[in-house]
């Protein structure tokens, strides 16, 4: 454990307990335990262990829309960016279970007005990130002009998200399998 900050060993611990026990029923000292620190250094890192579920969301958050940007920037064909993005979004929830299954148990107890916002800023920012690339899709005569960019940005977030649950419940269920399904969907539409 000597490469690995304790900070982050804390983190570590704390996902893999949340995860498995829930927020209610994991203790600091549980998770000070499992990182092999003192108590009193998970509380040098982090206020609360609210504080720290709150750190371990925005921190898989941050990494997911850095590693888009990044990604993207590869990529010259407006279409293959959305698949692009489409595919990551889908990588990161599938190998993100443990994320999703502690960030649905222990929502309610952790959501405040500053989280809430910090989580609805980082959505915007993606709408605005993927509204940029939809626009310039459409100068390039690729995509529909007559919806809204932001719109259609919103809607495949909300495309992206929507199998979300399924990896809270199902352990078996490929993610993966759907991303053919949201892009068809999001770049054909429903119609015959």
């Amino acid at each position: 454990m000597g490469d690995i900050s304790k900070k982050d060993r804390i983190i570590t611990a704390a996902l893999k307990l949340f995860s498995e026990n829930g927020y209610h029923k994991t203790t600091v000292s549980q998770i000070a335990n499992q990182a092999e620190v003192a108590k009193g250094t998970v509380y040098w890192y982090f206020d609360s262990k609210k504080e720290l579920f709150q750190a371990i969301i925005l921190t898989g958050i941050q990494r997911l829309a850095s590693k888009i940007e990044n990604r993207i920037k590869e990529e010259d064909d407006i279409i293959e960016k959305i698949k692009l993005i489409v595919m990551i979004y889908l990588e990161f929830f599938d190998k993100g279970r443990q994320y999703f299954r502690m960030f649905q148990e222990g929502m309610l107890a952790v959501i405040d007005d500053n989280f809430k916002n910090k989580l609805m800023d980082f959505r915007t920012k993606q709408a605005e990130f993927i509204a940029k690339i939809i626009e310039q899709g459409k100068k390039e005569e690729k995509i529909r002009l007559d919806v809204d960019s932001k719109d259609m940005a919103y809607l495949l977030l909300t495309m992206l998200t929507s199998f979300n649950s399924h990896l809270h419940y199902d352990n078996d269920f490929n993610i993966i399998s759907k991303k053919d399904t949201i892009i068809n969907i999001f770049l054909q539409g429903i119609s015959r």
